[in-house]
C-alpha cells in the first residue's frame, strides 16, 4: 500500500474539491499485540515483483504472496470556478477561512508519519514471522542454502532499518505538530503522558536509540536461536546483545534495557511491544485531539455536509 485509506473528507482548495485522509482513520490494519506470538500477524507481505522473482529463485525463500490492497481511492471531482454557484462559492472560502480545516491539515503531518511507522512495523513483524516457520527455518540452516540464509538475514536487516528510522521520525513529527495546534494546557498534559510511556522507558529509548546506532555506526547482527521443546525446535530469529554493548551511544535507559536483555534479543517481542505503546498512545492522542478541536471540527463537518448537499442537487457524485 502506497498511500493511507482515504475517507469521504472534503478537501477545497481553489475551486476544486478532491477526497483526502482523515486524522487517524477509524479502520485501522490489525496489528501484532505484544505479548502474545499466536496473535501477531498472520498475513505474510506480498513483496514487490523483482524481490518475489528473485525468491522464488532461492531455495527456502518462498513468501506468500497472495495479499490484496484494501485501500480505496475516491476519484477526484474537478469543480471549476466558473460553474459552482454563489452559495458554492462560499463554502470554498468558508473552507480556506476554517480553523478547524487548518488544524486537520497540520494534524496530517503526524498522521502520515504514524501510517508509515505502522506499515514499517507491521511488514517486520510478517517477515520476522516467515522466517521464523519451521518449513523456513529448517531448510535454511543447511550449509548449501547459505546463500540463501543471507539473503533472508538481509531482508530483516532492511526492514529493521526502516523499522528504528520511521520510529524516530514517527515521534519527531509527531512532537512538531502537537506543539503547533496544541493549547497549552493540553500540551502539558500530553508532555506529562509522553514522560510517562516513552521518555522513561528501557525499551522504547533502547528502539530509539537502536536508530542511532543503525545510521551512525552499522546495521545489526542477527541470526537465529533454537528453542526446543517436547514436539519440535522453533527458530527465533534474534539481534545479539555483545555487538552492540560496544557502542557508547546508548542513554541510561537504553542500557537498562540492554543489561537486563538475554544475550539474545527477540526481534519479534521488542517490535511488537513498541508497537503496540505507539498503538496505545495514538488512541489516547486521537480522543485528546477530537476533544480539544471539537467545535472547531464540527464547523468542518457542517461545511462538508451543506456542500455535499449542494453538489447532489446538481447531479454531482459524492
Amino acid at each position: 500500500r502506497a498511500i493511507p485509506r482515504t475517507s469521504r473528507t472534503a478537501c477545497l482548495k481553489a475551486g476544486t474539491l478532491i477526497y483526502g485522509p482523515t486524522l487517524f482513520p477509524a479502520k485501522k490494519r490489525s496489528s501484532c499485540p505484544a505479548a502474545s506470538r499466536a496473535s501477531r500477524c498472520a498475513k505474510a507481505r506480498s513483496w514487490s515483483t523483482r524481490r518475489k522473482a528473485a525468491a522464488a529463485r532461492t531455495p527456502g525463500f518462498c513468501m506468500e504472496t497472495n495479499k490484496k490492497t484494501d485501500f480505496q481511492l475516491n476519484p477526484p471531482i474537478l469543480v471549476t470556478v466558473g460553474e459552482v454557484c454563489v452559495r458554492e462559492a462560499e463554502i470554498v472560502q468558508a473552507f480556506q477561512n476554517c480553523r478547524g480545516w487548518k488544524i486537520r491539515q497540520t494534524i496530517s503531518i503526524a498522521e502520515m508519519a504514524e501510517y508509515v511507522f505502522s506499515e514499517n512495523a507491521s511488514e517486520l513483524l510478517e517477515c520476522v514471522n516467515h522466517f521464523e516457520k519451521p518449513e523456513i527455518s529448517n531448510p535454511l540452516m543447511a550449509y548449501e542454502n547459505t546463500k540463501s540464509r543471507n539473503h533472508a538475514f538481509a531482508e530483516v536487516v532492511r526492514l529493521l532499518h526502516n523499522f528504528v528510522s520511521a520510529s524516530k521520525s514517527h515521534v519527531e513529527h509527531t512532537r512538531r505538530t502537537m506543539r503547533e495546534i496544541l493549547p497549552q494546557e493540553v500540551m502539558v498534559n500530553y508532555q506529562q503522558k509522553i514522560n510517562t510511556e516513552f521518555a522513561n522507558n528501557p525499551l522504547v529509548q533502547f528502539v530509539q536509540d537502536l536508530r542511532d546506532y543503525t545510521l551512525h555506526r552499522q546495521n545489526t547482527f542477527l541470526g537465529y536461536k533454537f528453542e526446543a521443546n517436547s514436539s519440535e525446535t522453533a527458530a527465533r530469529l534474534v539481534i545479539f546483545r555483545e555487538h552492540l554493548e560496544s557502542w557508547n551511544g546508548w542513554n541510561q535507559w537504553a542500557k537498562q534495557f540492554l543489561q537486563a536483555a538475554p544475550k539474545e534479543i527477540l526481534i519479534n517481542d521488542v517490535v511488537g511491544q513498541y508497537l503496540g505503546k505507539v498503538q496505545g498512545f495514538t488512541e489516547w492522542l486521537k480522543v485528546t485531539i477530537e476533544k480539544t478541536f471539537q467545535k472547531d471540527f464540527q464547523e468542518v463537518w457542517n461545511l462538508q455536509a451543506e456542500l455535499k448537499e449542494l453538489l447532489v442537487k446538481r447531479g454531482i457524485p459524492v
